[in-house]
This record gives structure tokens, sequence and C-alpha cells, in this order.
């Protein structure tokens, strides 16, 4: 689904309720720019340095398009279901009353650099189009600022105001009002999305004339969310507000470093200058992170390989034929999309991120966790080398290594039925810096194909991430 700043409100019940009932939600992100200086981290760079070329970049460059791909399994069907949003962001505000007023108080920089005005071009990604149809934002720290100067115009101080001749009261009475009304307005789009994922606060200040439609009626149930045949097209956003804080589905990304400094940047307030600080800020806005990169450099290591980087398109390659598990979208809207789109490779990265943790369970053990090893190659991959991989040339035996693996859970035992009748397996998520997880609840049967996220699993895989050939980094 496409939505931009015609249809955004009618598609943020779609998109709040998709939200509410995710696991996951892969998130990619397409820039007017990605590197400051040529190199997203220049060689030899320690990991403070990096991070200030990430941080430069994100500060110099804008969003032009985010695309959102959320994911939960359906206990009836046995499939996971994805539901695909793209979303073109524009810095600039659309026209009406007051725009002008904002324009000139915030007075954004909008930079774009040649190489990435080519590269969108080539893939079909018009620059100007999102900046004209896309969904404007104003991040927390531009709206603390504007009301900020909105109370200096206001004058919380008399002196002057009582001064000003009839006509110079009706224009600033006039602007006042506008203002204030546009920021209002402004605030209320697409930044509302990340406020709900990161557990602010985002119901009250939808008014009901904003959406066309009449909020979901059905009572949303936390425990049984995971059963329902599909995504809820609506919500009552007050209920939504409040699961969202109670529980976050967790963000996906490939090389999601990068990303969440150019999210942080536009949508939450400056990044810090510390990388420490810079850490600990996201995991307080998303306690859960998997980096798909990450996972994958992590089990080379495992199987005692040379670390190679991998592209998200690469990774497709290597996983998309493998039939488990099994992945629904419920939408065909992006069936022939183009690779670097952003809601395209938000999808890629959900499937990526699937059936890479299967493989990695099943496959891919701890040297010490399992005497039994798949044979293949471990070819050197040199620059220039057609990609080959034991993925594709031996799809058989993973799949059998992937039931071998799925064979030590109870749901598939031999002669035991793999629907659980309605039993939950309810396992609330311990974790005293991330009390959002309190309502997480997994069945036996979903836990036996991805981990719960108390797993020791992804004590090794979760919230890390690689800065370029700067090293790993953990979201803490």
């Amino acid at each position: 689904m496409e939505v931009n700043a015609t249809t955004f409100w009618a598609a943020l019940p779609d998109i709040m309720g998709a939200m509410v009932d995710s696991r996951w939600v892969a998130i990619d992100v397409e820039m007017s720019g990605i590197s400051t200086g040529g190199h997203l981290t220049p060689p030899g760079s320690t990991l403070q340095e990096a991070y200030q070329s990430v941080k430069e970049a994100a500060e110099t460059y804008q969003i032009l398009q985010i695309g959102f791909t959320f994911c939960k399994y359906n206990e009836i069907t046995s499939k996971y279901e994805t539901k695909t949003i793209e979303c073109p962001i524009t810095p600039l505000f659309p026209p009406g009353p007051g725009h002008k007023a904002l324009t000139h108080m915030l007075d954004r920089k909008f930079t774009t650099s040649a190489l990435s005005y080519t590269f969108l071009s080539e893939h079909k990604l018009s620059v100007g189009k999102m900046l004209d149809s896309g969904t404007p934002y104003l991040s927390r720290e531009e709206e603390i600022d504007l009301k900020r100067q909105i109370i200096l115009i206001a004058g919380d101080s008399p002196i002057g105001i009582s001064r000003l001749s009839r006509e110079s009261l009706k224009f600033y009475s006039f602007y006042k009002f506008f203002i204030q009304r546009e920021v209002q307005v402004q605030q209320f789009r697409f930044r509302h999305v990340f406020d709900a994922l990161a557990g602010g606060d985002f119901a009250s200040k939808i008014k009901p004339n904003m959406t066309p439609r009449t909020l979901r009626s059905r009572p949303i149930d936390p425990h049984n969310s995971h059963k329902s045949p599909g995504f809820g097209s609506t919500l009552n956003l007050s209920q939504a507000e409040e699961l969202m804080k109670a529980r976050a589905p967790i963000v996906v990304g490939h090389n999601i470093f990068h990303d969440l400094a150019f999210i942080y940047c536009t949508f939450f307030g400056r990044l810090p200058e510390d990388l420490e600080e810079y850490l600990s800020t996201i995991h307080k806005l998303f306690p859960r992170i998997i980096d798909t990169k990450y996972m994958f450099l992590r089990c080379r290591e495992r199987q005692g390989q040379v670390a190679t980087d991998r592209s998200l398109s690469e990774l497709h390659c290597m996983f998309a034929d493998r039939q488990f598990p099994c992945i629904q979208p419920i939408d065909n809207s992006f069936e022939g999309r183009y690779l670097h789109h952003a809601g395209y490779d938000s999808a890629l990265t959900m499937m990526v991120f699937l059936k890479q943790t299967v493989y990695i369970k099943s496959c891919c053990p701890r040297p010490h966790d399992a005497p039994e090893q798949l044979d293949g190659s471990q070819e050197t991959i040199s620059r220039g080398t057609v990609f080959r991989e034991t993925i594709l040339d031996k799809q058989r035996e993973w799949e059998k290594a992937s039931q071998r693996g799925l064979a030590r859970y109870t749901p598939l035992q031999p002669g035991q039925d793999t629907f659980l009748s309605g039993h939950l397996f309810s396992r609330p998520i311990p974790s005293p810096q991330s009390p959002r997880q309190r309502l997480e609840h997994y069945s036996v049967k979903e836990s036996a194909i991805i981990p719960a996220w108390d797993d020791s699993f992804w004590r090794e895989f979760g919230n890390k991430t690689r800065i370029g050939n700067a090293g790993i980094v953990e979201f803490k």
C-alpha cells in the first residue's frame, strides 16, 4: 500500500492497526544522500569516528521514502502474514494558511548528493515527486522549538501588545492563530507513526474528523492478537496507544544503524555527540532491534567462514527459494515493484529475517551445541567472483536440516498435533530496561519456529549491529 500526503489520514487506521497486530516490523529508508565524505565509514575509523560520519550524513541529508513491512504469525494457517506500506516523506510544508510562516520559522535545509540523485533516478524514484507528494512531519524537537517561538510571538509578557494599532493587532492575531493551527496539523502527520512505534503519546492528538472512518469497534485482545486471521484495518487509537506502550513490535532492518540515525534525526531530534549516548537513546525508543546483515555475518563466523559483507539483494537470493517458513503477503500491491524502493526493500528484509533465523537455528549451531554439521563448501569469496552459495546448491539438505532442528520441539514430535487447540504458552518477556514488553505472548507452535525474544538466541543476535568496517556495537 502506498501512502502519500493526500491519502495519509485515510491510511492511518490501517497503519496503526497493522502495527498493533504485528510481532515484527521491518523498516527501510531511502535518503537524498548517504555519506558526506564518499564513504559510509572511512577506512580505519574507530567506532566513534564511524558514528560521527553517519551522524554528519543524517544531519546533512533527508529521508525521502520509508517502507514498513509488518508481520505476524497466523496460528490457523501456520503462515507468517505480512503487510507492506510505502510512504514518501517531504521536508516541505504543504501550501495552506500559515505554511510560509512555518517555512520561515524552521528554515529547513534540503540537500541531495549527485550520486544519490543518479542512483534514485536509475531505480525509477523521482526526487521531485517524493518532495511534492510526500507526507510532511515535525520532529519532537522542532515541535518544542515552534511552540517556544509562538510563545515569544504571543508575548506572554503584555509589553508591546497593548500598543499595537488595530490593524497590527488584527495581523498579529491572524498570524498567531494560523501558526498554532499549522503546528497542530503538521505534528499529527507522519511523526505519529514513530511516536506509536516508540511508545509515545499520539491518540489524544488525532482529532475524530482527521480520519475518514470510524475507528475499530472490535476490542483488541493482546493475549490472542496473533490468532486473528489477518491484520486489523482500523482500531481504537486509545487502545492502540495503550498496547504500544505495553509491547512494541520488534524492529528489523538490514544494516540498520544507518537507517536509525536518519530516523532519529528526522522524527525525534538532534543526534547525540557520543556514540554510547546514541546507542542508549535508541534503545530506550526501540528496545528490541534485529539487523539481518549482522545475523548473516555472525552466522558465517560460527561456521568458521570469512565474514564477507552481503547486500540485501544477495541475501534475498540466498534465502528466497527456501520453502519454510511460509510467508503470505496479505495483498499483492508490491508485486513487480523495484529493488531499492523502501516498501519493496522492507518486504525483502522481513523475508530474509524470517528464513535466515530458521536457517541459523537449524543449520548454523554453535560448534559445541550440536555435533551434526552440514556438508558444504567454505568457498573463499573474492571481489568480482560470481556469487554462489551452498544454500542455493544444497537446498534439499538444508530443508532436511530445518526439519531435524524443529523435531526437537514438542509440536513437531511424531503423533502429536501441531495445533494447540486454543492453548497458549504465555511467555512474558522480563526486562527491567524495557517495560513495554510485558504483554508479549508466544504460543508453543510459534516459538518453535522463531525464538521468543527472551530466548538465548537473541542474546547473541539481537540488539547488535555493525558500523561499516569499524566494528560491532550493541544497543543497550
